[in-house]
C-alpha cells in the first residue's frame, strides 16, 4: 500500500510530496524496503534531482537495505543523460564492488551514451566488458552499438557486427536494417542501402515508413530525385501512411537538387490535403527562400508562421541570419542575431560563426573582435570553424602575426588546423619575409601530429628559395621529401632556381634529376634556368648537353 503510495506520487512528477511521506512514514516506525528506495530514487531521477538521488542511496547504506541492480541502472541512466559518465561509471564500479551483477540493461543504457557522444573506444571497451561478466547482447545492445557505427561512417565495422550478430542466433529487425540502411546513405552507397531494402522482403522484415523516409532522404541528397519520388509513390501504394517526415524530406530535395517552385507546390499539396506542418516545413521553406536571396518573401512567410502559432526556433533564425549575411545585408542580420534574447533565444556556435565570418569579410574587425569577446562571456566556447574564420581572416588582411595567437589558442584547445589552414599561415609569413618563423611553426604541428601536407612543405620551400637561405633548406629538403608523397613540379622548380641564383649548378643539376625519377617533367623555363645558370659559370658545352634530345 505504501509503495503504491510513494510510486504513484513520483510518476505523477510530485516527488517532493513522496519524499515528505517517505519520511513521515519512516519516523513513525516504518521500515522502507529496497521496492519503496527504489521508487524514490527514481522519482529523483526523472526530476533531475542528482544529489537527492544520491542522498537516498546513502540512506539506504545507513539503513542497511542492500540495492538491487534496478537502483543502480536508475542512477546510471539518469547520469548517462546527464552526459555525467564518470559518475555513471562510478556507479558500475560500486555495482560490482558491493557484489551486484550488472544486466544487460546496465550496458545497454552505458554503451547508449557512450554511442551517444562518439566515444566509440569506450563503446568497444564496454562491449568487451559485458562479455566478460557473461552477458549476452541483445538486440537493443547491437542496434546501438550498429548505430553508433553508422553515424560515424563506420559502415565496415557495422557490417561485420552485423555478421556477428546473426551468428549468436540475434535476428536483426526492421530497427536494425533502417539503421544500416541510413549509414549505406549517408555514406553515399546508395546501391547497397538498396540491395539491404530488398534483402528485407526475403528475411520477413516488414519496411514501415521510416524506412522508405531514409531512402528519400538518401537518393534526394545523391542527387537523384527520380527514385525519391519512385519510394516517395510507394509509401501510400505498400499500405503505408506518409509522415510530415517523409513531405519534409521531398521537399527539401526537390528545393535543394531541383527548384524552389517544385518544393513550394509540394507544401501547397500539404496545405490543401491538411497535412500537419512542423517547425522542420517551415525552416526548410525560408531556407529555400533564401537560398534564391527572395529575403523579403522569407519575412513575410516567417510572419505567416507566428500568425500560425508556430513560433521560430534557433534553427529558424540562423537561416534568416544566414540569408541575410549571404545576401550582403550585414546590418540586418546583425540586427536579428541582436534581437535574439528578447524572444528568449541564446546564439549557438553556428551562428557565431556566420556572423564573424561576415563581419571580417566586410572588413568590421573592430565589431569581429568584440563578438568574439561577447561570445566567449555568453559561455559559447569557440570551436575549429571559429579559430579557421579568425586565422583565415588574418593571414588574407596580411595581419599573420596577430593570427598566431589565435592558432596557439585554437591547438592549446585540442583543435588540429587543417592542411587549408597550415598553408595560409605559412604561406602568409613567407610571404612577409617571416621563412624562419614559418619554419618554427611547421615544426610545432608536426610535433603536435598535426597532418602537414605537400602545399605547405611547398609554400615553405619556396619561402626559404626566394630568401636564398639554402643551407637550412638542404638540411630540411631530404626529411621533408620523405613525409609527402610527391613533390609538385613548382616545389623542384624553385628550388632549381634558387641554386642557380646562388651558383650551386651541381646542387640544382642532382635536383632536376631527382624530379625527373619522380616521374615529374620539367618543362621549358626549367631547362632554361639551369643552361642559364652553366653558362654564367662559362660551361657552354654543357649547356649544350641538356639541350640533346
Amino acid at each position: 500500500m505504501i509503495l503504491h503510495m510513494i510510486d504513484g506520487l513520483c510518476k505523477a512528477g510530485q516527488v517532493i510530496a513522496a519524499h515528505y511521506q517517505f519520511r513521515r512514514l519512516e519516523s513513525s516506525g516504518w521500515c522502507p524496503n529496497v521496492e519503496s528506495y527504489n521508487a524514490l530514487i527514481d522519482g529523483f531521477c526523472k526530476e533531475g534531482e542528482m544529489k537527492e538521488a544520491g542522498n537516498a542511496l546513502e540512506s539506504m547504506r545507513q539503513q542497511k537495505v542492500s540495492p538491487d541492480v534496478f537502483t543502480f541502472n536508475t542512477l546510471i541512466d539518469a547520469y548517462c543523460k546527464e552526459g555525467k559518465m564518470e559518475a555513471a561509471e562510478k556507479m558500475l564500479e560500486i555495482m560490482t564492488q558491493q557484489n551486484i551483477s550488472p544486466n544487460v540493461v546496465t550496458f545497454n543504457i552505458l554503451i547508449h551514451a557512450n554511442c551517444k557522444e562518439g566515444k566509440m573506444e569506450a563503446v568497444e571497451k564496454m562491449f568487451e566488458t559485458m562479455t566478460q561478466h557473461n552477458i549476452c547482447p541483445n538486440l537493443y545492445t547491437y542496434n546501438v552499438l550498429l548505430d553508433g557505427f553508422s553515424k560515424r561512417g563506420m559502415v565496415d565495422e557495422a557490417r561485420l557486427l552485423l555478421s556477428e550478430m546473426v551468428e549468436k542466433g540475434v535476428s536483426p529487425d526492421v530497427v536494425t536494417c533502417n539503421v544500416l540502411i541510413d549509414g549505406y546513405c549517408s555514406q553515399g552507397e546508395m546501391i547497397r542501402a538498396r540491395e539491404l531494402f530488398d534483402s528485407m522482403a526475403k528475411t520477413r522484415i516488414k519496411h514501415n515508413v521510416v524506412t522508405y523516409n531514409i531512402l528519400i532522404k538518401g537518393y534526394c541528397k545523391a542527387g537523384n530525385l527520380d527514385e525519391a519520388w519512385r519510394f516517395f509513390d510507394e509509401i501510400s501504394r505498400v499500405g503505408l501512411k506518409h509522415s510530415t517526415v517523409s513531405y519534409n524530406m521531398m521537399m527539401h530535395g526537390l528545393i535543394r537538387e531541383s527548384s524552389f517552385s517544385d518544393g513550394w507546390k509540394l507544401f501547397q499539396y500539404m496545405e490543401a490535403q491538411k497535412l500537419r506542418l512542423d517547425m522542420h516545413t517551415y525552416n526548410i521553406l525560408l531556407d529555400g527562400l533564401c537560398r534564391i536571396h527572395r529575403i523579403n518573401e522569407a519575412f513575410a512567410f516567417l510572419k505567416v508562421m507566428e500568425a500560425r502559432g508556430i513560433n521560430p526556433d534557433i534553427v529558424t533564425y540562423g537561416v534568416m541570419i544566414n540569408g541575410l549575411c549571404k545576401g550582403g545585408r550585414l546590418d540586418d542580420a546583425l540586427r536579428l542575431f541582436n534581437h535574439l534574447p528578447s524572444n528568449s533565444l541564446n546564439p549557438n556556435i553556428l551562428m557565431y560563426n556566420m556572423m564573424l565570418d561576415s563581419l571580417y569579410r566586410n572588413e568590421r574587425e573592430g565589431e569581429a573582435k568584440r563578438l568574439m569577446q561577447e561570445m566567449e562571456k555568453s559561455g559559447c566556447a569557440p570551436d575549429g570553424v571559429t579559430f579557421h574564420i579568425i586565422v583565415w581572416n588574418m593571414v588574407k588582411s596580411k595581419k599573420v602575426h596577430e593570427a598566431i595567437p589565435f592558432l596557439e589558442e585554437m591547438c592549446r584547445r585540442g583543435f588540429n588546423p587543417n592542411g587549408v589552414m597550415i598553408l595560409n599561415v605559412i604561406d602568409g609569413l613567407c610571404k612577409v619575409g617571416q621563412v624562419m618563423a614559418a619554419h618554427e611553426w611547421l615544426l610545432r604541428l608536426e610535433s603536435s601530429g598535426s597532418r602537414v601536407d605537400v602545399w605547405s612543405y611547398s609554400a615553405l620551400i619556396d619561402g626559404f628559395c626566394k630568401v636564398e637561405w639554402l643551407m637550412l633548406l638542404s638540411n630540411s629538403y631530404p626529411r621533408w621529401l620523405g613525409r609527402v608523397m610527391r613533390p609538385m613540379f613548382f616545389t623542384y622548380s624553385s628550388t632549381i632556381n634558387a641554386y642557380r641564383k646562388e651558383g650551386k649548378i651541381e646542387e640544382a643539376e642532382n635536383m632536376l634529376e631527382t624530379m625527373t625519377q619522380q616521374n615529374i617533367c620539367p618543362n621549358v623555363v626549367t631547362y632554361s634556368v639551369l643552361i642559364d645558370g652553366i653558362c654564367l659559370k662559362g660551361e657552354i658545352e654543357r649547356a649544350k648537353q641538356l639541350l640533346d634530345p
